[in-house]
């Protein structure tokens, strides 16, 4: 619909306000009240949010983490595919980035936001983050480092 294309136009805009209002939009959306709405504007925002993680400015990265993180707690019956998807995603982006500092640190946030979001669905990927989490605590970006230590906190919790 209308909607989602003038949030799609938004998230994938040149500038971090553009960015950043797309995202807005999208996490006031996503408690819409119509099921058949919902369904589909998840799986749109979902893949919307996979645009702006990685993306060059640190706080649209927070923001669409963030986002996502809202978009997991939704908990709709696709939700545990797309949280599976994303931790997978986003641990191998940790360990496997040497050149890509954005592609890190959108992975670090991403595992923060869904530890601390969906508890219950990111416990089963625990011992694949604590193996791989040593490669975000000794990389060579502090913010990279800060939210690595920050989503192994989360993860200690569960």
């Amino acid at each position: 619909g209308g909607i989602s294309r003038a949030i799609f136009e938004m998230v994938k805009g040149e500038t971090a306000a553009s960015k950043m209002a797309g995202l807005n939009a999208m996490d006031a959306l996503i408690e819409v009240e119509s099921e058949e709405l919902r369904a589909t504007l998840i799986t749109r925002f979902a893949n919307y949010l996979r645009l702006t993680l990685p993306c060059d400015d640190s706080p649209t990265m927070q923001l669409a983490a963030r986002v996502l993180g809202h978009l997991a707690r939704s908990g709709d019956a696709i939700t545990a595919d797309f949280v599976d998807f994303e931790v997978k995603r986003a641990l191998e982006a940790l360990a496997s980035s040497p050149r890509s500092e954005t592609r890190r640190l959108a992975a670090a946030l991403v595992l923060r936001e869904l530890a601390r979001s969906v508890p219950p669905l990111f416990y089963m990927h625990a011992p694949a983050f604590l193996r791989t989490m040593w490669w975000g605590v000794r990389d060579p970006s502090r913010q990279v480092r800060e939210h690595t230590v920050q989503a192994l906190r989360a993860v200690l919790a569960l």
